[in-house]
């Protein structure tokens, strides 16, 4: 099982802000944890989030075809 290492919440107000936000954090190696929610953020106002996470790479297991441990 993968280790997560690293986790983080982005957040906008619109949907098109969180694509653009979760799109970004994919390409710097960030995984979605869960879905998307609507919340109120610290200075009260509606937001939608998501949980993001990176894995330890080192920890990754590996199957052949055959579903053996390389």
């Amino acid at each position: 099982m993968k280790r997560i290492v690293d986790y983080q919440v982005v957040e906008a107000t619109s949907p098109q802000g969180l694509c653009l936000r979760v799109n970004e954090a994919l390409k710097n190696d960030w995984q979605p944890y869960g879905g998307p929610v609507a919340c109120v953020n610290v200075n009260g106002n509606k937001a939608l989030a998501q949980a993001m996470v990176k894995y330890d790479s080192d920890n990754c297991e590996k199957y052949t075809v055959g579903g053996n441990l390389e």
